[in-house]
């Protein structure tokens, strides 16, 4: 009996995951005795990356010949970079080898130059149990062939994120269906929110957001009202509102909204006139609302408009309806301004409901099921 067997699993796991940043040493690990081999192999083939300009057809052929003599190494990969423009170089093989990658779950995708899906690879796609997608650097020319690449090829999808893609067309050629889709989390991020995506989204075109619970803007453009409808779909429960340059809330989402549905708030101190205006209507129910985070960087305690926000914010959240409310945190917050909104939210300060928090909040927990 060996040594190692002594010892339980989770503590040989730990011992590989700290060489996460030393992969010859993981590739050492993984021939270093059967007990590390299984967690080893599954760290070193985790991810795959096939959007390299190396990718020719030659090199599909020798990938291809890897997959064939180690039949358990295509199954080990979860996380995939796709670009259509090396899967062209490979052809009929490049389908073939993904073929063979049965338990993706995450799928990365790019396109250089926009090109329409063959047949075979939206099968292909549509046979891997991916849960997460993410579309980057890709320009959308033709909105009615990604809608159908969102409900044809990915039934399973739970996670859904844009970062730089662009649309130009306007086009309406599918009808909103009816059925639900599993869509839990909706993230946009880059240079400008896509509202013709955004709007066929909230309309429904690749089903009904039943299951939406995580909504995160994060564009430097003007925006548009379709993000505020998704935000005042029922379902939704947290949102995070994190752009890397200041957007007017009104040309986010439009006008006050409700939102006393959701649980999350993470929101930028400019938009506090957005967040006083849609708490000022209180619901017929007790509000759901039980955390906000708020980015106070840019607060100024000489700002009379600030003040006088934060004052109305204080009555907003003290009264009745608003029993759920548990924690208000600030970061990035100075001194200075810690003081002046102290000053100004007397009650929320009484209630113990005001913090103050030196680091940024962290995501939440996606469900990776």
């Amino acid at each position: 009996m060996s040594a190692l067997s002594l010892f339980p699993q989770e503590l040989l796991d730990a011992i590989v995951d700290s060489l996460d940043d030393d992969r010859p040493s993981m590739k050492a690990c993984s021939l270093v005795c059967r007990a590390f081999r299984p967690y080893a192999t599954a760290r070193l083939f985790y991810e795959l990356d096939l959007r390299s300009t190396l990718y020719s057809s030659m090199q599909w052929s020798k990938f291809h010949k890897l997959c064939l003599s180690s039949p358990h190494i295509p199954l080990t990969f979860r996380k995939l970079h796709l670009s259509f423009f090396h899967i062209h170089a490979g052809a009929g093989l490049a389908v073939i080898v993904l073929r063979m990658l049965k338990n993706v779950e995450i799928l990365v995708m790019s396109v250089t130059p926009p090109v329409n899906l063959s047949p075979y690879l939206k099968s292909t796609l549509a046979s891997m149990p991916i849960m997460h997608f993410t579309a980057e650097n890709m320009q959308i020319r033709v909105k009615a062939d990604f809608l159908l690449l969102l409900n044809e090829c990915l039934p399973q999808m739970k996670t859904l994120s844009f970062l730089n893609v662009t649309c130009s067309d306007t086009e309406e050629k599918y009808r909103p269906i009816t059925r639900t889709c599993l869509l839990e989390n909706l993230v946009v991020l880059g240079e400008r929110p896509m509202p013709e995506v955004l709007d066929a989204i909230a309309d429904g075109y690749i089903g009904q957001l039943d299951e939406l619970r995580y909504l995160r803007l994060g564009v430097a453009a003007d925006g548009d009202p379709a993000f505020g409808r998704l935000i005042q779909l029922e379902s939704v429960r947290n949102i995070n509102l994190a752009p890397k340059g200041f957007i007017p809330p009104a040309k986010i989402m439009g006008d006050a909204i409700n939102i006393h549905h959701l649980h999350d708030i993470i929101l930028h101190i400019q938009d506090l006139p957005w967040l006083v205006a849609c708490l000022s209507n209180p619901p017929p129910w007790t509000s759901a609302l039980r955390r906000i985070r708020i980015n106070a960087r840019q607060y100024s305690e000489q700002d009379a408009l600030l003040a006088a926000l934060w004052a109305q914010l204080d009555d907003r959240l003290s009264q009745s309806h608003m029993t759920s409310l548990h924690t208000i945190q600030l970061w990035r917050c100075s001194d200075s301004a810690w003081t002046g909104i102290c000053a100004c939210c007397p009650q929320l300060l009484k209630a113990g409901v005001l913090q103050r928090h030196s680091v940024a909040p962290k995501r939440p927990i996606r469900n990776k099921d």
